[in-house]
Parts: structure tokens; C-alpha cells; sequence
């Protein structure tokens, strides 16, 4: 299935996204052969950001091959990119109970224990 075969199947997903069954049943009536669609790529994406200005001199610059370290680094990071998820999550709590009792108890546990009471304190007692 080519990419603009792809293109042409309506998704019922969450904003008009393709879901595995759209696929499946595409695949069920699609009929052959399949005619390709000429795309156009002379639409360039428009951004914000300026073009960076490179100095390039004519017979001054070279290309300079990476040492083995700097390969493997590479590789190393590119493989990290390829077989681990790289997303950041969020939850939102509202401490402000754990901020007064840590406030409240904070100077008695000092005196006693010759330690600082953190944060960390009240959620270890838990496990």
C-alpha cells in the first residue's frame, strides 16, 4: 500500500484519524489495480523561524569523518530514540496539607532527630 493509497482512506478516529479497522476494511473493498496519485511536493512548510545564516567559503571548508567515540555516541542515541518511549508526563497534586504539617513538625524533628524533615519523609512512611 503506498502512501498516497493511504491518503485516500477516511478515519473515524478522533479527528478524522485512521484506526486499524479503517485500514482493514479498506482492504476489504479496495478494488485492483490501484491507480497512483501524482503528489506534489512544491508546497514548502511555513514556520516562524528564520533560515540560518551559513557561511560557507568556497574551498575553505572540509568534511571532517567523526572518531569512533563520536560514532558510537551516535549510535548509542539513536538506538535509545528508536527502542525507548521519550515522553514526559505530568500529574498535579495539591500539597498544601503536606506543606503544613512538614511546617508544623519541621523544628521538633530537627531537635530530636538532628535531621531535616523533607518531602520525601511523609511518602516513605507509606511504602
Amino acid at each position: 500500500m503506498s502512501i498516497e493509497e493511504l491518503k485516500t482512506i477516511p478515519g473515524s478516529g478522533t479527528d478524522g484519524r485512521i484506526q486499524k479497522s479503517d485500514v482493514f476494511n479498506y482492504l476489504k473493498s479496495r478494488k485492483y489495480p490501484i491507480q497512483s496519485i501524482p503528489t506534489t511536493n512544491n508546497q514548502q512548510p511555513t514556520t516562524s523561524f528564520p533560515k540560518p545564516k551559513i557561511n560557507f567559503v568556497e574551498g575553505k571548508d572540509r568534511i571532517i569523518e567523526m572518531d569512533r567515540m563520536r560514532k558510537m555516541i551516535a549510535d548509542h542515541m539513536v538506538y535509545s530514540k528508536q527502542t525507548s518511549p521519550h515522553v514526559t508526563s505530568y500529574i498535579e497534586v495539591d500539597v498544601t496539607n503536606l506543606v503544613d504539617w512538614r511546617n508544623k513538625y519541621k523544628d521538633d524533628f530537627q531537635h530530636k532527630h538532628n535531621e531535616k524533615l523533607t518531602f520525601l519523609h511523609p511518602f516513605l512512611l507509606r511504602l
